[in-house]
This record gives structure tokens, C-alpha cells and sequence, in this order.
């Protein structure tokens, strides 16, 4: 006979069934003594001690019954499967800091398994070596220890001497928020249908297990390959019972991805695993942006109360859409189960995969038109660099004489020499520019309370820009008016990538993480101010061809 584990529907059903297998091993066996060991009044006793205690008694069943036979015999005790998940430290190099966890930092390293490869891994640390602290660091590992799929991240084991650490597969394209920003002219919408459709198989395995993640964000979904990524970061996830759910009580919580219910009453769900994953799917599909990034954190549980959803993103297919309202459906029962999201996003990927020449709208092949042309903008970067460096540095001498200095000496392209009198265009790119400028020098003293502040200017020089290239763009030629939107839309884009990594730098002002967060901050501003540049080229190249532009006067201060 099999060796089975019965679940009972109640304690006195389980107590009912261990008397009764008892009975009958005290008659088989000819004793008068029982087996059964009951736990003493006072303490704690659950279903779970009399689901063992019955499995038990089978197991005994069915050795007393023959008693001597050679058919049934003891079986000795295993070590647990577990073991196979500790890890010697001698095994592992650790090298460069890759981040910063909840617990301590994320290491690269390269693991020498038992066999003699050398696996690339993920080390996290455990800073703090408290009891209490450690057991909540390992947590994380003991639930991923029985996981098998994938589309979740592989454990390779733990350290549990001091410090302790979680050692996980590395995948070498990293998270797939950093993926999307870095591959967004190249990535394809069916690619995009992929990746969310194999995070919501990850997820339909989780909750077959009864697991909530708490956690879905593209900032824990790591890239295999560029056809496949798989969910990690199992830091928040807990299991639970049908019909339950688990009430948080740490304070550091995800407020933008979260459910009504978790915001307001800590009551996290597959139902609010769903939300999560509905958020996820749209920070996929918008190529990384965070969402509800112009609101702060306390506002979004009004807006949600309100009503208000995230809008649909620009590469989303309408009927995606569709499925991700149902997801942020406010009551939770109203929401689909993961189950049914995986039918629904293989149907969405198969028909975009198989169907594209027949769906896709004319704004997204003209969209990959006007990229094709931001590409070929994007191979002058390099001298538009040193453009912007030079520019940099005659405004802080002198901004009165940058314009004539800086576009003979140091930029002679064409449109360079183009009279910019009255030209609110160039005016305003060297607006956008000197802005720059002024956070970078500023942003070593600015308090971090003070970037949004410093960003908003920014943001509103962008939109004075843009609003001087509308006014004359009716004048211009069709064929680069394309052109010349599509930049505007990268502006936009760069503006938002701007806000992102302002908000991270807020984020991590007082960790170790604070001044290569505020490098990535200048960063995207620079790349903000690049592609101001990449406009002005576009808007002088129309002019001329619509015989627009006049030419520079000459001036006493040029040379030769």
C-alpha cells in the first residue's frame, strides 16, 4: 500500500481517526499499550500534529499487521532534502556590489559547484547578525528552497554561519527594468507579451502553492536570455491558507504597486498579487516608467479610491488593456485568478506574434520610422557631446558670449550658422542646457528635499521648448514634422526617465547607494540635454530645406 498523508476537516475528526487506527494496532499487535503520545493541556496542538500522528499510525498499520514478514520493514530516517541548499563559504568568490537589499547588500560572485562548475551568483548579505533579524533574512530562502519552475529565479543555497547569506542564480542581462531602458528601440511588442505572460505563469505557480509574492515589479524580474526572465526576490512572500490572508507588519512597502486593501488595511491576497501583477504588466509595456510617478505616495490611495487607474500604455494592444482594468478591480473578488490571466496573455501574445502585419496601427510603424531617424541622430552623439561639454563651460565663464563663441569654434555644423535672432527654439535649448548645468554644480548641496524643485525647472524649460517648436511647426515640411515629434516624444521620455532616478536618489540619500544614484540623476539630465540638441538639428535641417533659415550675419567677433 502507498504511504499517504490524510488531511482531516476537523480536530476531532483527526482525534476520532488516530483512537480508531490505535484500536486497531493494539489488536493486530496483541498489547494492551497505545501508541499514540498526546501533547500535555496547555500547549499548542493543531491539525498539523494529528495529520502526522495519523500518517503515523498507517505507517504502523501496516508493520504490525504481519508482524516478522519481510514484505514490510523499517525505513531509516533521511537527513532532510534542505541539506543539499547549505553551502561552504569556501566555495563562493564574492565581487562587486551590485546593490543594496532589504537586509544588506547584493554581491556578484561565482559559486564552484560540487561538480566542478563555476555558476555565476547572486550573494545577498545579512548586515545585521540578530537572531530575530537572521531568521527573517532566511525566510526568503527557506520558501524558494521548494520552488522548481522556469520562470522563477533558481536558489543555489545558503550560509547559515555568520554572516549568513542567500546565494541565487545571476543572470547576465540583469533586472529587466535596467533591460527594457537599454533595448526600448529594439524591443518588440510581442516580446514585451512574453515576458508578462511567463512572470504570470511564475505567478499561477505560486498560487497553486496558496503563496502570495507581495513584491511583482520589473525591479525584481531578472533576464535569462531576451526570450526569457524569470520572478525573484521572494523577500515579502508568505504562504497562506485558502480563504486567508496574511496582515503585514513591516513598514517598507511598495505603496505604488499595492492593492486598496494592502495600502489600507495590510491584507495582502492572491487577489492583491493580481493588482501587483496588472501594475507590473503596465511597467512592462510602458518600457520601465514607474508608475503613478506624479503622485507621491500618499496620494495614491486616493486616487485609487477616486477611481483613477494607470493609463494605458502606448504599446499596449486595447485588449491587454482591458485585462488590466479587470485586474485593478477594487473589490477583490471581482479580479481574475492567475489561471485565467495565463489564458488570457497566451492568447494575447499568439495573436500579436502571428498577426502583427495584420494589427499593428500606423502610429507604431511610423513611430519605428521616426526611430530609425533618432538612431541615425543618436551615431552624432559623440560630437554632440563634446557640443554640450564645451557649452557647459563657456556659460560658466561667460553665458552672454556662448552663442557666437560656441557654434564657430567648436560646433561649424550647417545649422550652427543660422541667424538666431528672435529664434525662440535655440533659445530655448540653451535654456535647457544652462539648467542643466545648474544641477549639476548644485546638486552636491542641494538637500534631497530640494530635487523635485530642481527637476521641475527643468521640466518646465522642456515644455516651453516644445511649445516653441509647435508654433512653427505648421510652416515645416511633412516629412520632418514626423521627425521632429517623434524627438519630442523622446524629450518627454527622457524627462520621465529624469524623474525616476530624481525619486531614486531621494530614495537612497542617507545609504551607500547615494552618490551613484546621483550620478545616474545627472546622467539622464545630460542625455535630457543631448536630445534638446538632436531637436534643434531637427527643426535647423527643416527650416532650411523650407528655405526658412537665414543665414548668421557676419560679426567682428568671428575669425577665421
Amino acid at each position: 500500500m502507498p504511504f499517504s498523508l490524510m488531511n482531516t476537516s476537523s480536530l476531532a475528526v483527526a482525534e476520532n481517526m488516530a483512537d480508531l487506527i490505535d484500536g486497531y494496532c493494539r489488536m493486530e499487535a496483541n498489547s494492551d499499550t497505545s501508541l499514540i503520545i498526546r501533547p500535555s493541556k496547555g500547549t499548542h496542538s493543531c491539525l498539523i500534529y494529528f495529520n502526522f500522528v495519523i500518517m503515523s499510525f498507517c505507517f504502523a498499520v501496516f508493520i504490525c499487521v504481519t508482524p516478522g514478514s519481510d514484505i514490510y520493514a523499517e525505513i531509516p530516517e533521511r537527513t532532510m532534502n534542505s541539506d543539499k541548499h547549505i553551502l561552504s563559504r569556501d566555495d563562493i568568490v564574492v565581487g562587486r556590489i551590485l546593490g543594496e537589499g532589504f537586509f544588506g547588500e547584493v554581491h556578484d560572485g561565482v559559486y564552484k559547484s560540487p561538480t566542478g562548475e563555476r555558476i555565476r551568483v547572486a550573494v545577498k548579505t545579512c548586515k545585521e547578525c540578530s537572531a530575530d533579524v537572521k531568521e527573517k533574512f532566511l525566510r526568503e530562502a527557506v520558501l524558494m528552497k521548494s520552488l522548481d519552475h522556469p520562470h522563477i529565479v533558481r536558489l543555489i543555497g545558503v550560509i547559515e554561519v555568520d554572516p549568513v547569506w542567500i546565494v541565487m542564480e545571476l543572470y547576465e542581462h540583469g533586472e529587466l527594468g535596467k533591460y527594457l531602458v537599454e533595448q526600448q528601440y529594439t524591443m518588440s511588442v510581442a516580446t514585451l507579451v512574453l515576458y508578462c505572460l511567463q512572470i504570470c505563469r511564475a505567478m499561477a505557480y505560486l498560487e497553486g502553492l496558496n503563496m502570495v509574492h507581495r513584491d511583482i515589479a520589473v525591479r525584481n524580474v531578472l533576464v535569462a536570455s531576451p526570450e526569457c526572465v524569470k520572478l525573484g526576490d521572494f523577500g515579502l512572500s508568505r504562504y497562506v491558507e485558502e480563504e486567508e490572508y496574511y496582515k503585514a507588519s513591516v513598514s517598507r512597502l511598495p505603496i505604488k504597486w499595492m492593492a486598496p486593501e494592502s495600502i489600507n488595511f495590510r491584507r495582502f491576497t492572491t487577489a492583491s498579487d493580481v493588482w501587483m501583477f496588472g501594475v507590473c504588466v503596465w511597467e512592462v509595456l510602458s518600457l520601465a516608467q514607474q508608475p503613478f510617478f506624479w503622485l507621491e505616495n500618499g496620494q495614491v490611495v486616493n486616487e485609487l479610491e477616486l477611481g483613477v487607474r494607470l493609463p494605458k500604455p502606448q504599446l499596449c494592444p486595447p485588449n491587454l488593456y482591458s485585462m488590466l482594468t479587470h485586474c485593478w478591480a477594487y473589490e477583490p473578488h471581482r479580479r481574475p485568478t492567475f489561471s485565467q490571466l495565463v489564458c488570457s496573455l497566451w492568447y494575447t501574445h499568439t495573436h500579436t506574434h502571428t498577426h502583427t502585419h495584420y494589427t499593428r496601427p500606423a502610429w507604431e510603424i511610423e513611430r519605428e520610422r521616426v526611430e530609425d531617424t533618432l538612431q541615425r541622430q543618436r551615431r552624432e552623439m559623440i560630437k554632440d557631446k563634446e557640443w554640450l561639454e564645451q557649452e557647459e563651460r563657456q556659460m560658466v565663464r561667460d553665458h552672454r558670449h556662448a552663442h557666437t563663441h560656441t557654434h564657430t569654434h567648436i560646433h561649424p555644423r550647417p545649422t550652427a550658422e543660422l541667424d538666431r535672432s528672435d529664434d525662440k527654439v535655440y533659445t530655448g535649448v540653451m535654456a535647457m542646457v544652462k539648467e542643466v548645468v545648474r544641477l549639476k554644480n548644485d546638486v552636491n548641496t542641494l538637500p534631497p528635499s530640494e530635487y523635485p524643485n530642481a527637476v521641475k525647472t527643468v521640466g518646465f524649460t522642456l515644455r516651453s521648448l516644445i511649445q516653441s517648436v509647435d508654433e512653427i511647426l505648421p510652416s515645416l515640411h511633412n516629412s520632418i514634422r514626423t521627425e521632429i515629434e517623434g524627438t519630442e516624444r523622446l524629450l518627454n521620455k527622457d524627462l520621465g526617465e529624469l524623474i525616476n532616478k530624481m525619486r531614486l536618489a531621494q530614495q537612497n540619500s542617507v545609504t551607500s547607494l547615494k552618490e551613484e544614484c546621483q550620478r545616474q540623476m545627472l546622467a539622464a539630465a545630460h542625455t535630457l540635454a543631448l536630445d534638446s540638441k538632436n531637436l534643434l538639428d531637427a527643426v535647423d535641417q527643416a527650416r532650411v530645406r523650407a528655405n526658412l533659415a537665414k543665414p548668421r550675419p557676419e560679426s567682428p567677433h568671428d575669425t577665421v
